[in-house]
């Protein structure tokens, strides 16, 4: 079996899926191995260029570290004089990587017969005001200089031992990790000894934040173009490494230790694509990607098990034929996945893989393409005459000399391009199954080609697309690539190396399908690296439910949802609904509806909507059948349906709700248990319920026989809101036994339906999901803020359901186009602050369509805050003082002025809603009077039915209940702003009620935004806290943090009833997490109890003299009152608490 044994596989897909983004924390950025280049094999990429400096340029030596060559800068004048350098141009990807990193690393090797010192640049990558400069310091030391505006000014950071003199080869590694404010730079050196073994010189504390880098150029060997600090010697292997959203890319002194000695190119790290068709659709290279296995005509294999290795691998054997003529599946990655970019433009590159097939291998049959619109890229197949043949596009073909490739056994190829060599630029390789690495060289040929040229095209594997299948067996598929120079062909020993390398290097991670504050996901993506790099743990909305993309993403750890639309539908291959064929590559639920002649509608059309009658029992047995027999084998954690209640307005929409003979008869008995004979006949003209019959019913009222006249006459009809009602019932019920079936299967699925909250007639499902999408924000104006995020969080809150806010479209592509980043932050921050599950964009991906929008390294820190501080977010609720009444069978609109009213004033509220439909819900009235201080009405009183308006008399009658938060009259404050020119900000509370004496949440919004110009004020500002948040513990301690604030503590002022803290500055958002105690609560154990009394007793024996200095009020546990005594007054407080 394939199994996880290479460590070095293991680190890299820990920090690809866990740490940071499309860059990991153990891959470099930057890597100059100066062998005869100066290439960048680091993750950025890019060539970067050796610069003279007044006739001083540096040149390549022999002699470097590991017999290896190095860069000889022994031209420079002396040690921190003129000289040249090795510089890259920020135009490469560098410059996008290396911009606000919170964490970096920057390590190397370096050699001089001088003396380190006189300020000497190691390395630099600054302007003025940002950035970072390594240099050689007096008395064998190094200086690291950080600067960016985040931390106030320039700090300088020397090593404190003489530990870098360089006599003979000596490494060096600095970090910074900007997540802290203590022992956050530390240095690090080693010796030439062949060992792993690196020491720690000395730990510096610095401010903690984020730095802005801002330059023209990277620099190795000096600091700046002008060239006046200048090393004068030998350097050697330089890596640098960051990370935008954590403390991963200070690598850890273990971390440092493996890179020592790698002093050479390892050439898995330039494997771009690495899929072992382990029953799922992974790429495992240099980035970890998810593809698709797409059908063709209903057919799909899968992966059985009978790989080269005995494992699993891809099944192609449904194609109809080899090659040319033959229709077929194909597997691929999409054209935003990280494999595309790294093809893009590739000098070198090397494919192989294994392929097996009872069929001779012909006919144009493709196992590798990649090519864009014109034939750009490059392409594997085999051509009549049985040669593997590549196509490096567009159309310049190259074959092997022989016919080596047949397959009736597994067989190895290999084909390797080097667009930089002189000669023999393509060569091809051959292996068998024979438990060897032997590899063969079939032939070796030129071409005119030197680089792959094209656009981002798709990458398949067994097609192009599904008209050259190969029709046969796959396995192990490996792609190598570099950009830059001739890497990426590898060698036949090279080859040698990866013939039999069959393990996967990634274990399956347990994903949890409970619901979590501190849960982030991303919509509909095809890649695991937007995924996993912003630290998403859901997707939502995925509409790609192949075969292994739900176990792909189930071994990442990502529960996938898949979305069945009963709104759009788009069909491939055969359309005819009724020969009960569902195709893996259609995305939606078939549907279909009846008009009202009775004729069975469908529609195809990809941007058109149709409207099931769900209560034909046929389209539910068919939706249920079809999700036994398809959906839940392929083991999916959520099923999401767009639209559930489409139904419910179609024939404004141009659609006629279904007509079918159930949905008639249904209808009929409806009515008849809702209402008496005499009702219908007075209400509704209906004489004889037993022979009603709703079609021949709008011929003889209204002369309704057409479906245009049902349309235009909708909102006249008598009976149009009955038969909503109706619908919607039906609905429930399909819901309901959807959501059953799912909860039954084998592994249980959640159920889910778009658009739950905003539109109110949704709301009528909201009882039978297990949770709700919600298209947000829908702001009113494009631009503009307004609170219907935040209230549509409330909402779902207050009704116990998780909710997904989905970034509506027109505001995505608004952001987008329009550069409005701190929109996006203002969204992001309201939504998680007043109780979302997860804030989701449509697409992260950087390169990704018009519903990506803004900057992702916004998304990024913000989602990383979220899952990094899950202990602030999961099983916290709001803790609040005003109770807001809805009618919910109302618009969600109406909510707006009056939570509005409340966020400005800073009271803390809750939405309690009432009503009969949408959805049914009620309020326990002695319970809410104890649990808030008075109560607002958002809705009209009379907005209410007659029984409901008895539940706000009597709530009146044992509490306020005022129409406006103007009309309050609050006791106490709970919140204070304090100050001039602050922002306007949000105040809101949270509790842990699982664990009472668990630290209190504050979450700080600032609401302070400028449409014209995307900016806020973040003037900093001072908060007072009254006591009763903290349910009048003790505080001990306020720390303020937030996505762009690291974790700092913060002094504070303890008043009698309440606490001030002072902001220094207002983000966007950010929290003050405040440790409290119950008061009595000495030994800080979160009881009141005998170990306390001891505590108690200790200090008043030892401390009856006020007097005595260790008795001052400050060293004083048990003094409780702060009185400055311990007394019998403390004991009472403690006994007080015992016995609350």
């Amino acid at each position: 079996m394939k199994r996880m044994i290479k460590l070095y596989s293991i680190i890299l897909f820990v920090a690809l899926v866990s740490l940071c983004g499309t860059s990991s924390a153990t891959e470099p950025l930057a890597e100059f191995l100066f062998e005869d280049n100066v290439v960048n094999y680091g993750l950025s990429g890019g060539v970067a260029e050796i610069y003279n400096v007044s006739g001083m340029q540096p040149a390549y030596s022999s002699g470097g570290i590991g017999n290896s060559k190095c860069l000889d800068n022994t031209s420079a004048s002396s040690m921190g004089g003129t000289g040249g350098m090795v510089r890259l141009s920020n135009s490469s990807k560098l410059s996008s990587d290396m911009t606000n990193l919170r964490s970096f690393t920057i390590m190397g090797w370096m050699k001089s017969a001088s003396a380190p010192n006189n300020y000497a640049g190691l390395s630099a990558y600054a302007s003025a005001d940002s950035g970072f400069y390594l240099r050689c310091y007096p008395a064998d030391r190094l200086r690291l200089t950080v600067d960016s505006p985040d931390i106030s000014a320039e700090h300088f950071y020397s090593s404190t031992n003489a530990n870098y003199d360089a006599s003979d080869w000596k490494f060096f590694a600095v970090s910074y990790d900007g997540t802290k404010s203590t022992d956050n730079i530390k240095f690090y050196y080693g010796v030439n000894d062949g060992t792993t073994e690196i020491f720690l010189d000395s730990s510096h504390s610095c401010a903690a934040g984020t730095i802005f880098m801002d330059s023209a150029y990277f620099y190795i060997g000096n600091v700046n173009t002008a060239g006046a600090d200048a090393f004068d010697g030998y350097l050697d292997t330089n890596r640098f490494f960051g990370s935008k959203f954590g403390s991963s890319g200070a690598l850890t002194s273990e971390e440092i230790a493996i890179w020592k000695n790698s002093n050479s190119l390892d050439k898995k790290r330039l494997c771009v694509l690495d899929t072992k068709f382990q029953g799922n659709v992974i790429s495992e290279g240099r980035n970890i990607d998810i593809g698709f296995l797409r059908d063709y005509n209903g057919s799909l294999q899968g992966f059985p098990d009978l790989g080269v290795d005995g494992g699993k691998c891809l099944d192609m054997t449904m194609a109809t034929a080899m090659g040319s003529g033959g229709r077929g599946p194909y597997f691929s990655f999409g054209e935003t996945c990280g494999i595309v970019n790294e093809l893009y433009m590739a000098k070198s590159f090397t494919v192989m893989g294994w392929i097996k097939s009872p069929l001779t291998p012909s006919n144009n049959a493709r196992i590798f393409s990649y090519i864009d619109g014109s034939v750009r890229g490059f392409e594997l197949y085999f051509n009549q005459a049985n040669r593997l043949t590549l196509m490096i596009g567009p159309y310049n073909y190259t074959s092997s000399a022989s016919a080596n490739y047949s397959c009736s056994q597994w067989k190895f190829f290999a084909v390797t391009f080097d667009g930089t060599a002189s000669s023999n630029r393509i060569k091809f390789y051959y292996g068998t199954n024979d438990g060897s690495d032997a590899v063969y060289l079939d032939s070796a040929t030129t071409t005119a080609m030197a680089q792959v040229l094209g656009d981002l095209g798709t990458i398949t594997i067994g097609n192009r697309g599904t008209i050259y299948p190969f029709d046969g067996f796959l396995d192990s598929f490996k792609v190598f690539a570099c950009k830059d120079d001739g890497a990426g062909s590898l060698t036949q020993s090279e080859i040698q190396n990866f013939k039999n390398d069959h393990e996967t290097a990634i274990n399956n991670i347990s994903a949890d399908n409970n619901f979590k504050k501190s849960d982030v996901a991303i919509m509909r993506t095809s890649s695991a690296i937007p995924t996993a790099g912003y630290a998403a743990n859901r997707i939502v909305w995925n509409y790609d439910t192949h075969e292994g993309v739900i176990g792909a993403f189930e071994t990442l750890g990502v529960i996938a949802s898949q979305t069945h639309n009963f709104e759009a539908t788009a069909y491939y291959g055969d359309t005819d609904y009724t020969n009960g064929k569902y195709y893996t590559n259609d995305s939606s639920m078939p549907s279909r509806t009846r008009d009202i002649e009775g004729n069975l509608v469908e529609k195809q059309d990809t941007f058109g909507h149709i409207y099931p009658s769900v209560s034909s029992q046929a389209f539910e047995d068919d939706t249920l059948g079809r999700l036994n027999d398809f959906l839940l084998p392929l083991k999916p954690f959520t099923v999401q349906y767009d639209t559930p209640l489409g139904d419910r307005h179609a024939a404004y929409l141009g659609y006629p709700v279904g007509f079918d003979s159930s949905t008639i008869e249904g209808f009929r008995q409806y009515l008849d248990n809702k209402y008496t004979n005499e009702q219908l006949l007075s209400l509704y003209n209906i004489s004889d319920i037993s022979a009603f019959n709703y079609k021949n019913w709008l011929q003889v009222n209204y002369g309704i026989t057409s479906n245009s006249a049902y349309d235009s006459m909708y909102d006249t009809i008598s009976l149009t809101k009955e038969f909503e009602f109706y619908l919607e019932d039906n609905i429930a019920e399909f819901f309901t036994n959807l959501r059953n079936t799912c909860a039954s299967a084998a592994r249980p699925a959640k159920i889910s339906g778009n658009l739950a909250g905003l539109r109110w007639y949704n709301r009528v499902l909201m009882p039978v999901l297990d949770f709700y999408n919600l298209e947000l924000p829908r702001a009113k104006v494009l631009g503009t803020l307004d609170e219907q995020d935040a209230v549509c969080s409330k909402v779902a809150e207050s009704y116990g359901k998780p909710l997904y806010g989905v970034n509506n479209f027109n505001v995505t592509l608004f952001t987008k186009n329009n550069n409005k980043p701190n929109y996006m932050k203002c969204l992001i921050a309201a939504m998680y602050a007043n109780g979302q599950v997860m804030q989701t964009p449509w697409n992260i991906w950087s390169g990704g369509e018009d519903r990506y929008y803004g900057s992702a390294d916004i998304y990024g820190a913000f989602f990383h805050f979220v899952r990094d501080n899950a202990v602030c977010f999961d099983n916290y609720e709001p803790k609040s003082q005003v109770g807001l009444v809805w009618n919910c069978d109302n618009e969600i609109t109406e909510l707006n002025a009056k939570a509005a009213e409340l966020f400005s004033l800073n009271i803390p509220f809750d939405v309690i809603m009432l009503g009969d439909r949408y959805p049914y819900s009620r309020f326990d009235v002695n319970e809410v009077v104890a649990k808030y201080d008075q109560f607002v009405l958002a809705s009209n009183y009379n907005s209410w039915p007659a029984a409901n308006r008895n539940i706000i008399d009597e709530l009146s009658t044992k509490a306020a209940v005022v129409n406006s938060a103007a009309a309050l009259s609050l006791t106490d404050d709970w919140v204070g702003t304090l100050g001039t020119g602050y922002p306007a900000v949000w105040v809101l509370p949270r509790i842990n009620n699982s664990q009472a004496s668990s630290d209190r949440i504050i979450h700080i919004v600032n609401r302070s935004y400028s449409s014209s110009t995307d900016a806020v004020n973040t003037t900093g500002f001072e908060i007072e806290l009254h006591k009763k948040i903290f349910d009048n513990m003790k505080v001990f301690s306020v720390s303020w943090l937030g996505p762009e604030t690291p974790e700092t503590i913060l002094p504070f002022v303890d008043n009698a009833q309440s606490i001030k803290v002072v902001l220094p500055k207002t983000p966007v958002w950010s929290i003050l997490k405040v440790n409290v105690k119950p008061v009595g609560d000495l030994n800080f154990d979160d009881t009141v109890d005998f170990s306390d009394i001891r505590v108690f007793a200790d200090e008043w024996l030892q401390c009856n003299n006020p007097l005595d200095q260790a008795c001052s009020a400050s060293n004083l546990t048990a003094d409780l009152n702060g009185d400055g005594y311990i007394n019998f007054q403390d004991f009472a407080e403690i006994a007080e608490n015992w016995v609350k």
